[in-house]
């Protein structure tokens, strides 16, 4: 009885030296840099008197150099807006190679 006693309580007590493996969450901030989250510029349009005030042929001039400046604006937020996508798709691609590990 006294043997039964004793290899029970080493199987028993077997298992009080295994340890658990500590898992440890971490919260990580993914977002995109702050250079890509700025608003995107708009042109100013020309001043109304100086609009008004003007000759059909400086009114052209002033139009086309505003719209100018609005198409240039908007390349350069298309600049942004596809670095965005790059940075989603890097994103995506990162976490499907740590799901296949």
């Amino acid at each position: 009885m006294l043997r039964l006693t004793i290899i029970a309580a080493v199987v028993l007590l077997a298992g009080c030296g295994t340890t658990q493996p500590i898992i440890q969450y971490k919260n990580v901030l993914l977002s995109p840099p702050d250079s890509l989250l700025q608003d995107c510029r708009a042109e100013e349009p020309p001043e109304r008197e100086l609009y008004n005030a003007a000759a059909w042929t400086e009114k052209e001039r002033l139009l086309f150099t505003h719209a100018g400046g609005q198409m240039k604006n908007l390349d350069l937020c298309n600049v942004d807006k596809r670095a965005l996508r790059k940075w989603k798709a890097d994103q995506v691609r990162m976490i499907e190679e740590k799901e296949k590990k």
